[in-house]
């Protein structure tokens, strides 16, 4: 709808109906207040992610491979932060509920290589979203989305505002609040 046609609706509305025009008005300030809080606060909380990890970003091909070594030579505190990790975002909806039995293996890499980023204390990048060069970097196809279900889901913050996994990749406080936590295994 073009702007003359949209205010010669709001001032027959505000005519006519006096009190739907209120509502209406009321609701669409609202609405914007809320847009603009939403990016303070999006600001804000990039801010917070950022000051706790520093240092270039370490590719998540080189994460994902360290700690699928790690968790080969059953390495126990990696494998316990890990299972919270995937515990966390099997909660959150990041990591499917359905077929564990045949995929808990792979989500437990996929959730090992944060875990592995939060020991380093480094944001992390992923090197293409192209599943044939991951597939080719011995990443699974799966990977991206993940990563942007864990974006959706709070669990990593982008670098670039929105959605998806682009650019640097930030664990969030939440995140990082569940690894900091005592474990039962020794360090």
């Amino acid at each position: 709808m073009d702007t003359a046609r949209t205010h010669s609706f709001y001032e027959m509305l505000r005519r006519q109906s006096p009190r739907i025009y209120f509502q209406l008005d009321t609701l669409l300030d609202m609405q914007r207040s809320a847009k603009v809080l939403q990016a303070d606060y999006f600001d804000l909380y990039q801010g917070q992610a950022r000051r706790t990890m520093t240092g270039a970003p370490v590719s998540y091909a080189k994460l994902y491979e360290e700690a699928s070594q790690r968790l080969d030579n059953e390495d126990a505190w990696l494998l316990e932060k890990a299972e919270v990790v995937c515990a966390l975002a099997r909660a959150l909806g990041a990591v499917s509920v359905y077929r564990v039995s045949v995929n808990h293996d792979l989500h437990l890499r996929l959730c090992a290589a944060l875990v592995v980023a939060f020991e380093k204390d480094q944001p992390f990048m992923l090197p293409t979203r192209c599943r044939v060069d991951l597939h080719k970097l011995g990443l699974s196809s799966t990977t991206t989305s993940f990563l942007d279900r864990c974006v959706f889901h709070g669990l990593l913050l982008s670098e670039v505002q929105g959605k998806q996994a682009i650019g640097k990749l930030y664990l969030t406080d939440l995140l990082q609040t569940y690894l900091s936590a005592e474990t039962s295994v020794a360090a």
